[in-house]
């Protein structure tokens, strides 16, 4: 361990047992900091991070302390082993330390209420960053300071004003070690790091786990810290998350969570121990998903039970013969603290639905997984069975894809418009068998139909699918020509188009599941479609992401040609006699009805 003496401000390295007292130092790391390699050529004194290194060496100084530890100037970052060392250890150092500084150099020197609504201390970006969380709950006294190295507080003095801004117990700021594991990850959920993979690595000294640093495996990294807190830890509640971004109907999850912000709502979900809901063998991961073993109730049952479970507003639909309530062994409290005599304990419920893969094996994943179940005792059936399943885990994303976290899609119709046809209706399709496929959209309408730039903007759902019907406006045609855009969105970042050739003698869009059933016809490019209408016309659809007002929209072109057999003049003809000129960018308002 290398320490910076506080007289001189000079690097001396110790080992083991010969490691003295010493203080460290908790901060934001700013512009311009002092590193070790700077320090070590006189670089110090120069940079604007010198002035935080001599205020924290003269404040240990004057409380008696030789040393100090900074971990901008202490570790030689230009070494990745000394740096993995340095993560996997510094947990241990908080914890070892006398005492720990908190920096918080955007409090000026002069605030004094430091608990009014929008105080500088309150809204301190000391309190938004990942590192800091550690540095919060592993020392045994933690001081703060402001600007100017002028103390306004301790942990202790200041616990109530800690909680309410760090969602963080008060019992838990004295010791965090009885927090459950969905806690403790909620503490982080809204905490930031500059890069990914250290939004894990900030937490292995949390939960008392260390693994090799791989910077550059992105959001695996937290991946890879829940694997290692399950193979130390039985703790159900690390299955007790939500992703709000999934949607309403989000399907295809696994149990681990993709980041700790899925665990913003767990701040209040504690441990419990009821063997009830648990078999002794425990849970591991395999190459076919997380093994585990849990109570599994028929969730139609349980819905007819409990009323807390209708008041999500879920139709009967959603509680097929394949799907199951499966309690974890962690639980809520029904009423707010401060009324203990109406308190009771809600069990935390997981929603799955069941599948039968081609092997003729079952398989589960975790289906709404935008929300949690709460059931008390007396709601949960008796007739639940003890099974043990595979859960498939969905693999951590590197990279950030180009549809990833998207929520708007324009039509762009210029061009085609001009071509005598017109929206005529927006159809969502809703599909509710579970064997088959969820196609519930979250909220879909026209949010914006612009007359000058002839472009629709719709708002996406995920595990979703729309139509859009485009028919000829045209009376100077034979053939009524009808075709639909079809929209799908089955997962958070896909989203595919095809083309519909729709027939006088189709059933209504809306039964539209299998377009093929009803003698219809379609393209099922994923970004690219193309049919041809009766009156010989050939439609196009392109899907692109657009910058559109700033924001990054999906885009779908659609456009018309000839086809080689048709007759151009005449088709040119047609048009020019409605008044229309072929390369026209303007045409009559156009009716869209939802």
């Amino acid at each position: 361990m290398r320490l910076l003496n506080t007289t001189t401000i000079k690097l001396h390295e110790f080992y083991g047992t010969d490691i003295p007292y010493y203080a460290i130092l908790s901060h934001r790391w700013g512009i311009n900091e002092v590193t070790f390699q700077d320090l070590q050529q006189g670089r110090g004194p120069e940079m604007a991070g010198w002035a935080k290194i001599v205020g924290c060496c003269a404040q240990a100084l004057k409380e008696g302390w030789d040393y100090v530890w900074i971990d901008s100037c202490c570790i030689d970052k230009s070494s990745s082993a000394e740096l993995s060392e340095a993560i996997n250890s510094m947990f241990q150092w908080y914890e070892d330390s006398q005492v720990c500084y908190a920096y918080l150099d955007d409090v000026p020197l002069g605030e004094e209420d430091h608990e009014r609504e929008n105080s500088a201390f309150r809204n301190s970006k000391w309190f938004t960053r990942g590192w800091t969380l550690q540095e919060l709950l592993a020392p045994q006294t933690v001081v703060f300071f402001n600007h100017g190295w002028a103390e306004i507080g301790t942990r202790t003095s200041f616990g109530k004003l800690v909680s309410s801004i760090t969602n963080i117990g008060e019992i838990h700021l004295k010791g965090f070690e009885s927090a459950s594991t969905a806690q403790k990850f909620s503490w982080a959920s809204r905490r930031q790091t500059l890069r990914i993979e250290d939004t894990a690595y900030c937490l292995m000294g949390l939960f008392g786990v260390n693994m090799p640093l791989l910077y550059g495996e992105g959001s695996k990294a937290f991946m890879r810290l829940q694997l290692e807190i399950i193979k130390v830890s039985d703790d159900d509640s690390i299955f007790a998350w939500v992703q709000e971004s999934a949607g309403e109907y989000h399907t295809v999850t696994g149990l681990l969570a993709d980041s700790p912000s899925a665990f913003q709502q767990s701040c209040n979900i504690s441990t419990a121990n009821w063997s009830r809901f648990r078999l002794t063998s425990p849970y591991s991961m395999t190459n076919h998903g997380l093994n585990i073993s849990l109570m599994l109730i028929p969730a139609a049952e349980a819905a007819q039970k409990s009323v807390q479970l209708l008041r999500h507003e879920m139709s009967p639909y959603d509680f097929g013969s394949d799907q199951f309530l499966a309690p974890l062994s962690c639980y809520t409290w029904s009423k707010p603290l401060g009324k203990e005599q109406h308190r009771e304990k809600n069990h935390v419920l997981l929603h799955f639905g069941r599948y039968t893969e081609a092997n003729g094996r079952k398989g589960y994943i975790r289906i709404f997984s935008n929300r949690l179940h709460h059931l008390s005792s007396t709601d949960i059936p008796q007739k639940g069975k003890m099974e043990q399943i595979l859960v498939p885990q969905p693999a951590a994303r590197n990279k950030k894809t180009p549809g990833r976290g998207i929520s708007k899609l324009a039509i762009s119709s210029n061009h085609f418009l001009c071509n005598e046809f017109a929206i005529s209706s927006i159809t969502e399709l809703t599909g509710i068998d579970f064997n088959r496929e969820y196609l519930r959209m979250e909220k879909w309408h026209p949010s914006n139909s612009n007359a000058h730039d002839r472009t629709l903007v719709l708002k996406l759902g995920i595990n979703c699918m729309a139509l859009v019907e485009f028919k000829s406006r045209s009376s100077s045609v034979e053939i009524q020509d009808t075709f639909i855009l079809k929209i799908h969105r089955p997962g958070y970042d896909l989203l595919s188009i095809g083309l519909i050739l729709f027939f006088p003698n189709s059933k209504s869009l809306g039964e539209l599941f299998f377009p093929q059933a009803w003698g219809l016809k379609w393209d099922t490019s994923s970004d690219w479609a193309m049919i041809t209408l009766p009156s010989g016309l050939v439609i196009t659809a392109a899907l692109r992401t657009r910058l559109r007002d700033g924001e990054l929209v999906y885009a779908v072109d659609v456009d018309t040609s000839p086809s080689s057999s048709m007759d151009q003049s005449s088709g040119r003809e047609k048009r020019v006699a409605k008044g229309v000129s072929p390369s026209c960018n303007k045409c009559c308002a156009h009716q869209i009805r939802a």
